[in-house]
């Protein structure tokens, strides 16, 4: 003989309406996360990135939002590339073809230097030819390093919005 089991399941509906607040706030949730680890993100490029006379690169790094839950983070100056990658025989540009960087116009290459190399500031510098400039990365770095506290950022950012909306 077979026994029957009888379930009365109490608060069915406390239930549900949980459930359907959860997958409402969903969207929410999703765009408060990226935000939290894109912030992560911006303060370490900005800690990272090699300060020259202007400070237009670390100026240039910002937080874009081109859709809900999505987020990009980076410089949009035009010097950045240069600083991450390198250049001339130091370029780490994958695809890139180390080269002496060589006068298209003229015989000589010239700037003025800001600071490094035992220059003064403000020292005209003319030159045939140069190896480059040895890359300064620091979007990379921000990257591999950052990630683990981007994850948690996101994770505490999308906990509270989870929290707000429930109550």
């Amino acid at each position: 003989m077979t026994e029957l089991l009888d379930i009365t399941m109490v608060g069915g509906q406390a239930i549900q309406k949980r459930l359907d607040q959860v997958q409402a706030n969903a969207p929410k949730v999703a765009d408060n996360m990226a935000e939290g680890m894109a912030r992560v993100y911006e303060r370490g490029m900005k800690r990272r990135c090699p300060v020259g006379r202007t400070g237009a690169t670390r100026g240039s790094i910002h937080v874009l939002k081109p859709e809900e839950a999505e987020r990009t983070v980076g410089p949009n100056s035009v010097h950045a590339m240069f600083l991450e990658f390198g250049t001339g025989l130091h370029t780490e540009y994958e695809g890139a073809v180390p080269h002496r960087i060589k006068p298209i116009h003229g015989k000589f290459l010239a700037w003025t230097s800001y600071s490094g190399r035992g220059l003064k500031g403000g020292t005209s510098v003319v030159v045939r030819s140069t190896a480059g400039m040895h890359a300064q990365p620091f979007v990379r770095p921000t990257y591999h390093e950052d990630t683990p506290a981007a994850v948690r950022a996101g994770n505490m950012q999308g906990k509270l919005t989870l929290l707000k909306g429930l109550k």
